[in-house]
């Protein structure tokens, strides 16, 4: 089986270009991989399983590709990564006839646009150690350093267990470049660094009202660690060994060069971590507010909306409800998907959820909501 991936031209992140279609084919398909949530590891073993031999990446201006095909090769002996450039002036640098329709189909679509990028959420994640509702535990999204040297040293096995959208920070220059690059780039002007001085003043707005109120490029060093969230998502590398927070008091190996297994197992004994729900969920409402890009109040087991209750223990929710200004919203936490709704619906939604009937007396309406959810959806 042959894989394809078109890239999204403009950038130097690997985005596929979800806009390029090609006929059904036995012998190809056309890879819709996100390359920004799950690890190189991962990306290995699912074309094993797809049965992959060869893998071509089409590129339209991106820098690293050539490089990260260079790694990729190395890093297995079963898949042939192929990088095929495409400009103006050369259609194609392969004989490969599989690709004719691809690159038709390609021509069909604008090249001239220039997508959004995410590195300032890239950067304040790095800051917080939070990489938001869709991201995996055990998968590195930032790697940072004092010194960049010390990134030569590190275990393939961390670099695999990466996502080739992650980023390596270099502190002391306060410059980034993504994973499997040479290219170094300075920080964004826009990003704000907070302390953790503000963190229980949000929880507890949070917990009465709903409200997580949006700053845009706003981030709190070590939120995740402050905020209990036992996530392993990005690693800081100094001369004294491996740390998961920034502050440098979590550390989870002395030695650099160590393998990612033992960390994940030195990670698994931490105990610095409270088992408080509110911590829990509060990160990905947090997170949700800032891919909104608004402030706005959540109704969830565990704030005050409407009814006073408030869960202090895990209980099980497909669903919370948003409010941005005047407008309601419904949102599917497994399929992340968000729905408008009338506030009344949302008064049925919070019952639903709460199972607290004590400000609304039609139980048999509210039993009947879990119907119209689904049908919602």
């Amino acid at each position: 089986m042959k894989g394809i991936a078109v890239l999204v031209p403009g950038t130097d992140e690997l985005w596929i270009d979800k806009r390029v279609k090609i006929p059904d084919n036995s012998e190809v398909f056309l890879d819709k991989f996100d390359f920004d949530n799950y690890s190189i590891e991962f990306f290995l073993q699912y074309l094993s399983f797809k049965e992959v031999s060869e893998y071509y990446f089409i590129s339209r201006g991106n820098h690293r590709i050539e490089k990260i095909v260079e790694h990729l090769n190395s890093f297995t002996d079963n898949i042939i990564f192929y990088n095929i450039e495409l400009n103006d002036n050369n259609l194609f640098k392969t004989d490969e006839f599989f690709l004719d329709d691809i690159i038709k189909n390609i021509r069909k679509v604008n090249n001239d646009f220039t997508p959004t990028s995410l590195i300032n959420k890239k950067i304040n994640g790095y800051y917080s150690g939070y990489f938001g509702i869709q991201s995996s535990n055990y998968t590195i999204y930032a790697i940072s350093m004092n010194d960049q040297n010390l990134f030569n040293k590190l275990s393939e096995s961390i670099i695999k267990n990466s996502t080739l959208n992650s980023i390596v920070v270099n502190m002391d220059k306060q410059e980034y470049k993504y994973l499997l690059s040479d290219s170094w780039n300075p920080f964004p002007k826009e990003v704000r660094v907070l302390d953790s001085m503000s963190i229980p003043e949000l929880l507890d707005t949070f917990k009465n009202t709903g409200l997580i109120e949006f700053k845009s490029c706003t981030s709190i060093l070590d939120f995740s660690v402050i905020c209990h969230q036992k996530n392993l998502q990005r690693i800081h590398v100094t001369k004294n060994g491996i740390f998961l927070d920034l502050k440098e008091k979590i550390r989870l190996s002395k030695n650099i060069q160590e393998e990612f297994s033992t960390i994940i197992n030195q990670f698994s004994f931490l105990e610095e971590f409270s088992d408080r729900i509110i911590d829990k969920y509060y990160l990905d409402y947090f997170n949700l507010s800032y891919h909104l890009g608004t402030s706005a109040y959540f109704v969830t087991p565990y704030n005050i909306f409407s009814s006073k209750k408030v869960y202090d223990e895990n209980t099980i929710h497909d669903y919370i409800g948003i409010i941005i200004d005047d407008d309601c919203f419904i949102y599917n936490i497994n399929k992340n998907m968000m729905v408008k709704v009338n506030k009344d619906i949302l008064y049925l939604m919070e019952i639903y959820i709460k199972n607290d009937y004590s400000i609304y007396i039609d139980e048999a309406k509210v039993n009947q909501f879990s119907k119209f959810l689904k049908n919602l959806f």
